[in-house]
């Protein structure tokens, strides 16, 4: 699986993108796991200790460039991801 950073997180992390082969499907929240423990400097996808899984409202996720994906997606090897943080405005 292929797997893109943009602008602050790639920033952060270090990478513009990182590739993580994949035996089975997973979930994103699995994914985020894996990323987790791959850059354990990184707080951005560590859980919060007061909220149960991930904290979606840190990133967004979408699956090949076109599907905004959530917590429990199902993604496979072919399927590639981008981390894009959220946006706010005023």
């Amino acid at each position: 699986m292929r797997i893109r950073f943009a602008g602050p997180v790639a920033k952060l992390l270090g990478v513009a993108e990182y590739s993580l082969p994949l035996q089975q499907a997973v979930t994103v929240e699995e994914i985020v796991s894996l990323l987790a423990r791959e850059f354990s400097h990184a707080a951005i996808f560590r859980e919060n200790e007061t909220v149960e899984g991930i904290v979606p409202y840190i990133w967004m996720v979408l699956k090949n460039r076109t599907i905004l994906v959530q917590s429990q997606e199902i993604l496979n090897d072919e399927d590639e991801i981008y981390f894009i943080p959220t946006v706010m405005g005023g």
